[in-house]
């Protein structure tokens, strides 16, 4: 959105006085209210609120899958953002296609650096044959800035909680593969999930 002359010097002489357009200080957040595990169903979850005009559900899901080829050591992240119509009249039709397809794309960018290298090879069983995949499904509840940072912090916390079920390697006979059991009543912590990333969202004031 284009800012008109006003808006510009508005926002400009803010900033020079260190007060922002809502009224906070250069370095003052808005107050953040996380929860864990909230879905019964989920393998781990997290609920992001920021102020009164950011909230943010996240889901996880995991199963067991063959690895990729471009990387058979590492286990797979699958990202869906869907923004709700109730967060805002934007969020309707091809507009909020567009944002769910983005954002989705972002999160998928972001944990796909080599800062996760060590969080994505965690998630390897066999090397080449089984890795877990976890689906990762957030729905913005409403929207009110700082949205993708907000979705970062979501995702982290969720997959702070995530437990996957217990797995041994059975080593199969003479040419035959090697399986896997799951147990469904050992459960564990994903390794190196404190190497989640949250983005900070930065924005450019004056020429």
């Amino acid at each position: 959105t284009r800012l008109s002359d006003t808006e510009r010097s508005f926002l400009e002489d803010g900033a020079a006085q260190g007060v922002r357009a809502d009224g906070r200080g250069a370095l003052d957040v808005r107050p953040v209210t996380l929860e864990t595990s909230l879905l019964p169903n989920a393998s781990g979850s997290a609920r992001v609120r920021i102020g009164n005009v950011t909230d943010i559900l996240v889901g996880i899901k995991a199963e067991v899958v063959e690895p990729t080829q471009q990387a058979p050591d590492e286990g797979l992240l699958s990202f869906n953002v869907e923004c709700s119509s109730l967060a805002s009249p934007d969020y309707v039709g091809r507009g909020a296609a567009d944002l769910n397809a983005e954002l989705s794309q972002m999160l998928s960018r972001l944990y796909a650096s080599s800062a996760t290298r060590q969080l994505r090879s965690s998630l390897c069983i066999i090397a080449s044959k089984k890795c877990w995949m976890l689906h990762i499904d957030a729905l913005v509840l409403d929207s009110g800035g700082n949205l993708f940072g907000a979705l970062s912090l979501a995702v982290r916390a969720a997959l702070r909680v995530v437990m996957l079920p217990g797995v041994v390697v059975v080593e199969g006979e003479a040419d035959e593969d090697d399986e896997i059991d799951v147990d469904e009543q050992v459960f564990e912590p994903v390794p190196h999930a404190e190497d989640a990333p949250v983005a900070v969202t930065l924005s450019a004031i004056g020429p």
